[in-house]
């Protein structure tokens, strides 16, 4: 069977289908027993209402993804807001200087450090620096620490 043989009869029961159903809008069904019904019909442009005040009461007193859906209680060791922590502190800035030369003799290891105005800082283990401690000499670099926090500078190559 061709297929324009099927236009007259696929048109007669779109007809059919168009005079059989009711003119006009349908009303919504009536609310059930339990006062739940569908949600109204919206017009165009109209917004959807959004939860009343009892339902996100009642989402807060049941938290979606605690086991028991009941919320947390207050813990009596908690920390209150004076006895929290401080915040860790920030990095110092880091020591301005480049190692020259690392000496050793009978008194010990000698750090030679330029600082950027090009003056000589003669430092042994325990002397400071732009507020920085001399910690370790080794023969390639040097350790310095401010504040827990340590920096290390390597020898300069020439």
């Amino acid at each position: 069977m061709p297929w324009w043989s099927l236009h007259p009869i696929l048109l007669c029961l779109l007809i059919l289908q168009w005079l059989l159903l009711p003119a006009g809008p349908q009303s919504p069904p009536a609310p059930t027993a339990a006062g739940i019904g569908t949600p109204p019909v919206l017009e165009i442009g109209q917004a959807r209402p959004g939860p009343g005040v009892e339902q996100v009461a009642m989402i807060a007193d049941r938290p979606l993804f605690s086991e028991t859906r009941r919320p947390p209680e207050a813990s009596p060791e908690a920390p209150a807001e004076a006895e929290r922590p401080a915040p860790p502190q920030r990095p110092p800035e880091p020591l301005r200087a480049a190692l020259q030369a690392v000496l050793g003799g009978p008194e010990g290891r000698l750090a030679l450090l330029a600082d950027p105005q090009g003056r000589i800082h003669r430092l042994r283990p325990g002397d400071e620096l732009q507020g920085w401690r001399l910690e370790v000499i080794d023969t390639q670099q040097v350790r310095f620490t401010r504040n827990g926090h340590s920096q290390t500078l390597p020898l300069r190559d020439y």
